[in-house]
């Protein structure tokens, strides 16, 4: 199974001490993470953006570390934006799970009628949302 992962979603992970990695296991027994070369350097940008309290920022420190040990597929979206460039990946993809706490980008997804399914956190553990849609 394919998930893609956005960046609130592992920044959440990290900062809730959940194991991202045990829960995917655990919901899907074999699973390819795709990250967006957009949500890396966004993380790159939060963790040294000094407007953020330390807990942000090391969270985002955190969560790049705990990406370049991981094996994942980094996936290059055609959009700038990290939002912009989820929605234009998943065009004529089917069966993905999109892993996101973004309610807007969800909103976005479902209006497009995307064949998608959604992971969310839910007392500390990743659950699955809605089966496709």
């Amino acid at each position: 199974m394919k998930i893609i992962i956005d960046t609130n979603f592992i920044v959440t992970c990290v900062k809730e001490k959940i194991d991202l990695f045990g829960n995917l296991k655990r919901i899907f027994g074999a699973y390819k993470l795709l990250v967006g070369e957009q949500v890396i350097e966004e993380l790159k940008k939060l963790a040294k953006n000094k407007k953020l309290k330390i807990k942000e920022r090391q969270a985002a420190d955190i969560s790049l570390g705990i990406l370049k040990r991981s094996k994942i597929e980094k996936v290059k979206f055609d959009k700038k934006l990290v939002d912009a460039g989820i929605l234009t990946y998943l065009k004529n993809k089917e069966n993905l799970f999109v892993a996101t706490l973004d309610r807007e980008l969800k909103k976005k997804i479902k209006e497009k009628k995307f064949k998608v399914n959604f992971l969310e956190i839910r007392g500390k553990k990743i659950v699955c949302g809605n089966l496709f849609n």
